[in-house]
């Protein structure tokens, strides 16, 4: 892996389930974060203001899940390369993809075309609500440009140690 990045660019910290007070104290503990993702409770308080985002299949979607929740026959894949090319074609600056896909669409879109994933764990054995998961180090070496990190975070005894480990886990080779 090549290390001619700044970690710190690397990471946004999702801050789903908090409401405005307690994501800015979280900010707080947390002072090299740079990028945040709103969560939907915070959304839904704040309104469409808070956000402006492009996403191809959700990471907490299984293969069973998808074919029978959303009735698509097709496989996540091919849905993730048609939805990536709508974003592209419809001029946004990337795409929201699980870590699975990350190697996949790199091949078709360059460094132009960020690539922010989810479903990013340290512990790949903790899954929670996720299905198609990777370590930060894998994202980032599979093509990732930004990695969606927030219980690992937000849950922490220690939110600004767990974040310095998770820059570390990313810089080594």
């Amino acid at each position: 892996m090549n290390n001619r990045f700044n970690s710190e660019d690397k990471i946004i910290l999702a801050i789903d389930g908090l409401d405005v007070s307690q994501a800015k104290l979280l900010l707080e503990k947390c002072p090299n974060i740079k990028w945040v993702k709103v969560g939907l409770e915070l959304f839904v308080r704040e309104g469409p203001r808070v956000i402006d985002v492009g996403i191809t299949v959700l990471t907490s979607f299984s293969l069973k899940d998808f074919q029978t929740d959303l009735d698509r026959n097709n496989s996540i894949e091919e849905n993730v390369l048609r939805l990536a090319k709508l974003s592209f074609d419809a001029g946004l600056d990337g795409c929201v993809c699980s870590p699975w896909e990350v190697k996949m669409l790199r091949s078709i879109y360059k460094d132009n075309f960020e690539l922010i994933t989810p479903g990013i764990r340290l512990n790949i054995d903790n899954k929670d609500d996720q299905n198609r998961i990777m370590t930060p180090y894998e994202a980032i070496d599979n093509g990732a440009s930004k990695l969606v990190i927030g219980r690992s975070i937000s849950k922490a005894i220690d939110p600004n140690k767990a974040l310095i480990e998770i820059f570390k886990s990313i810089d080594s080779d």
